[in-house]
Order: C-alpha cells, then structure tokens, then sequence
C-alpha cells in the first residue's frame, strides 16, 4: 500500500469542519495545532493563505483515499476559493513497524500493495515521530547517539478527542509530540529502529514513525 501525510492549512475557525470530515472519512491519525504564515503579501496570496491565525492538521491515510479527500476539501468545502486555505501531501516513504503501518493507515483493507515505496534520487529524509508528550529529550538522546543532530518539536493534540477510543493501545486524543529530523537516506533505517527499541509503540512514550522524502535541504552539514 502507499500512503502519503497530508498538510491542511485553514483559517482557525473552520478547523473543526475538516477535522470532522476526515475522522468521518476513516482517518485515525489527526493531529493539529496552532500556525502564523510567515510569507510575504504576494507569496501569501500564491499559496491561499490571509492574515488571520490558522490551525494546521496533519493526517496519514492511503494514497487513494486522500486524493478523494482532496476533491472533497476542494469542491464541497469550498478550499479552493482564495484565502480559504491550503491541503498538500507528501509520499511517505516508510513506517516502522506492522501495527504502525496498520494504525497510520487506517486499518486493513482488500487494497494489496507494495509496503515500502523507495524514491532513489533523494539523498535527505525527514523522520516524523510521534509521541506522548514528555519524552522528547528520551527519544532525542536515543537519535543522537546514532548521528542525528537535532530535531524540531511540535506540540499537539488528536483531533474528536471525545469520538476517539483506542487503536493499537493509542489514545489518540491525549497531547502528542510531533517531532522532525532531516537524516541523511542511508542513515534512516539505524534511526528509526533505535528509537522504536526505546521509545516505540510496546513502551509508554508510544512513538510511531515515518519518513519523508526531502528533495532539497539547506542548513545541514
């Protein structure tokens, strides 16, 4: 199966009704917080993006199922008009991990497909832990002592926290740490199994990973 990580960017106020379609829409993992654009005036009208505060989710599902939640958030929930907002995703290019792969993608399906799709061309790849909050400096630590050198934290917290139960032993609406790290390719898989062996999924930090790919970087020696 592939799956991809989807990005929506919406005005605050309108937050709730995107979050609601993608729990309806079988997307387990929702997380959100609280975002500022930082662009100029003539980038912020490019991208569809006021002035006004935003609230960013970020969701995992199927391949196939986020280009359907793409047209929906386009044509029924009106994102294409200017200022709306914005909705992207990303391929992932890996999930550590059975019940993770299951978990992030929503459950089984019929759907077979390839695990693990492999992107040759790129030489960078963001890891994206998440975890219960408060065990950012253990999971850190873990990352550095195989040659990560530093990660960015976001805090968040599951979306429909009242819908919610518990998929895999995860609470999904208790507050979560979404943390990124720029690694190099080859180092992705030491990083990755390290950190599931000392704060994965079986222990109470809860991390589940996936990685990106980064098809260009700045600021990384």
């Amino acid at each position: 199966m592939e799956l991809v990580y989807m990005f929506t960017i919406v005005d605050r106020e309108h937050a709730d009704k995107y979050a609601d379609y993608l729990y309806n829409a079988g997307v387990h993992m929702t997380l959100k917080t609280m975002g500022t654009g930082t662009a100029n005036d003539e980038m912020l009208g490019i991208l569809g993006l006021g002035e006004t505060e935003k609230e960013i989710l970020f969701s995992t599902m199927r391949k196939h199922k986020a280009k359907k939640i793409l047209s929906t958030f386009s044509n029924e929930l009106h994102l294409r008009r200017p200022g709306t907002g914005i909705a992207f995703t990303v391929p992932m290019t890996s999930v550590c991990g059975s019940s993770s792969l299951m978990y992030l993608s929503g459950g089984p399906e019929e759907e077979k497909g390839e695990g693990d799709k492999v992107h040759s061309d790129i030489k960078h790849e963001l890891i994206i832990a998440i975890a219960n909050r408060g065990y950012v400096d253990k999971i850190m630590d873990v990352a550095r002592d195989v040659g990560v050198g530093g990660g960015t934290v976001v805090h968040t917290v599951g979306t429909n926290t009242e819908k919610e139960g518990k998929f895999f032993g995860i609470t999904v609406g208790k507050e979560k740490e979404l943390i990124m790290m720029v690694v190099d390719k080859d180092l992705r898989t030491e990083v990755m199994k390290t950190i599931s062996d000392e704060a994965g999924i079986h222990t109470k930090a809860k991390c589940v990973m996936f990685s990106l790919p980064v098809s260009g970087v700045a600021g990384i020696s």
